[in-house]
């Protein structure tokens, strides 16, 4: 077989495992939402509780660039595998032993290997894809978040509703279980990459460049207001909902299939275009779809349906901005993609609980949705510049 096509057979297993890998974890992710009060009755504690170990998980986010260097030390593939086994491990520990303290530890377990598992295949894909081809390459990677609502949500249902959370997490260890051998045996090593780098590499090297480079910290504000934006209006939609529709709690629940679609669609945009129109092209329409979605939405409080198609475009919009923005943010730092990707995470997570903290304050001192609207217009706005006028497009890298 020559050379080029064994390569690109590599590749588009790679990319395969990659995308189950994935779709696994973010399962172990969005399994709760939908569950919140079964989940928190069959532990003992308030809805509340389960609540606050959500928060506690999304806010391991912050931590994401302390470890961005351990893949740039010790290989891609081994923190990828040594992420999902010590998911294996937690979810083990979660189904034999059914106690909420237990609960917590896994959930931040889980939420900690996908803090590190992530940025690490982002970067695995930048080392082993060409840039004129990585955005479909990361767009069918990404795929996997909307994915796993789609399939966690029915599974979780079907499970909690005729047994305990227990069997839901020994399903996880088992697929987890799985995902961890595929990758192990069958995912192409990048140990010859990484030994050429070994020798030189300062774990402070990646920060300094990041440092030094004006790309690089207008990718970080680009991706904290562009998040930011979008939490601090979405933190306060549902109480809006209920005021202007009148709708009942169980209703809002079709947010969530709203939301998954719209999320879907984007990831396919980039799939389909962010390699044909170019990453930065459609970060840009993405983030200003967005921005003009935040005051479009407040302005149809008397009709139901144009509500959730702004709301779908809204969420359509954002998803494509960020799916489309990691193949670009992947070249800002090649010599360091890993450190660069994690801190890209820490930003996510950073603009999503300043969001939250100031969507309540505003919402709380105004009452007003179409404020809202307006503040999260002015702060995607931001993130609109930061792309436009700071992140060029990597178009002449073909590898």
């Amino acid at each position: 077989m020559p050379a080029h096509h064994k390569t690109e057979t590599d590749n588009t297993r790679s990319i395969v495992l990659l995308t189950l890998s994935r779709l696994t974890i973010d399962m172990t992710r969005r399994f709760v939402y939908p569950f919140v009060g079964p989940i928190a009755a069959q532990l003992g504690v308030s809805p509340a509780a389960v609540q606050n170990v959500l928060a506690s998980q999304a806010g391991i986010g912050l931590t994401s660039p302390l470890f961005g260097t351990l893949a740039e030390r010790y290989g891609r593939k081994r923190v990828m595998v040594l992420c999902l086994l010590a998911m294996v491990v937690a979810a083990l520990i979660g189904a034999f032993v059914p106690q909420f303290s237990v609960f917590v530890l896994v959930m931040l377990t889980f939420g900690m290997g996908k803090v590190i598992f992530n940025p690490t295949m982002q970067a695995y894909i930048g080392d082993i894809i060409p840039y004129n081809r990585r955005g479909r390459a990361l767009g069918i990677v990404e795929l996997s978040w909307a994915g796993a609502l789609f399939v966690v949500a029915p599974l979780a249902g079907f499970i909690l509703e005729r047994s305990t959370l227990q069997l839901l997490m020994l399903v996880f260890a088992i697929l987890l279980g799985v995902m961890t051998l595929a990758m192990f045996f069958l995912l192409s090593s990048d140990a010859e990459e990484r030994k050429q780098k070994r020798v030189s590499l300062n774990p402070f090297i990646g920060w300094g460049s990041l440092l030094r480079s004006p790309a690089a910290i207008a990718a970080l504000i680009f991706s904290l207001t562009l998040v930011g934006a979008n939490e601090l209006f979405f933190i306060n939609y549902g109480l809006y909902m209920e005021a202007a529709f009148d709708l009942p709690l169980t209703a809002l629940g079709t947010v969530t299939i709203v939301v998954a679609l719209a999320e879907a669609l984007g990831e396919g945009m980039v799939i389909i275009l962010a390699d044909r129109i170019g990453k930065r092209p459609l970060t840009l329409i993405g983030a200003f779809g967005a921005a003009i979605a935040y005051v479009l939405l407040p302005q149809f409080n008397s009709n139901l349906f144009l509500t959730l198609a702004s709301l779908f475009l809204m969420f359509a919009c954002v998803e494509m901005a960020i799916v489309a923005s990691f193949p670009l943010f992947t070249e800002v730092l090649p010599e360091a993609r890993t450190v660069m990707m994690s801190t890209i995470g820490g930003a996510h997570a950073l603009g999503r609980m300043a969001g939250a903290s100031l969507g309540g304050m505003f919402f709380a001192s105004t009452g007003n949705f179409g404020t809202i609207g307006l503040a999260s217009l002015i702060i995607g706005m931001v993130a609109f510049i930061m792309m436009w006028r700071f992140i060029p497009e990597y178009s002449h890298i073909t590898q």
